[in-house]
């Protein structure tokens, strides 16, 4: 098996998407306003366009770079979904309608992530992600900025975001538990 060199500069752009992470939470959780966490929320997302487009161009695309990404894109998904919803719903009791439509924003992350953590317990880490689960990324993206500002177009966005988020849960369980690439041991 052939040694990937994994210290490049699409691993080093996802890795500061992480940190980035990190700094919305604190921002959220220390009572920014809200325009300056969707600046940052913003710049983190845009990180994610340009790890993929750097390793596509330079051909440093990497096993480890695949995977570092889309367990990135998660974690800043639903790590910063998880501190706003604390934040601004259960400890400053916010409105129980955008709640409502932060759940509806991962409706993909409710499908997939017990489908995932099944498959690491069998050690069998299939995630290849397709147009649909990209899109889904896309649209979360542009959409929790909107929840943020409390834009009342968003609910729109939510709906698209979740309805293809649908989609590609239901397309990623068909592909790992259906299909001829999961086999029982």
């Amino acid at each position: 098996m052939k040694k990937e060199k994994i210290t490049n500069i699409p691993n080093l752009i996802t890795l500061t998407r992480l940190i980035l992470t990190f700094a919305v939470i604190y921002l959220i959780f220390a009572g920014f306003p809200r325009v300056m966490i969707a600046v940052f929320f913003i710049i983190a997302a845009l990180t994610d366009a340009l790890d993929g487009n750097i390793a596509r161009i330079f051909n440093q695309k990497t096993e480890f770079g695949k995977n570092f990404d889309i367990i990135t894109d998660r974690i800043f998904f639903i790590g910063v979904l998880v501190s706003f919803i604390l934040r601004y719903f259960v400890i400053n009791k916010g409105d129980s309608f955008f709640l409502l439509l932060f759940f509806l924003l991962i409706s993909r992350e409710i499908i997939e992530l017990p489908i995932t953590l099944f498959m690491l317990t069998r050690k069998k880490f299939m995630m290849k992600a397709t147009i649909t689960q990209k899109a889904t990324t896309a649209l979360q993206f542009i959409t929790m900025p909107m929840l943020f500002l409390e834009l009342k177009f968003s609910v729109y966005f939510v709906i698209l975001t979740s309805f293809i988020g649908a989609i590609a849960g239901l397309r990623y369980a068909k592909n790992v538990l259906i299909s001829n690439k999961f086999k029982r041991n």
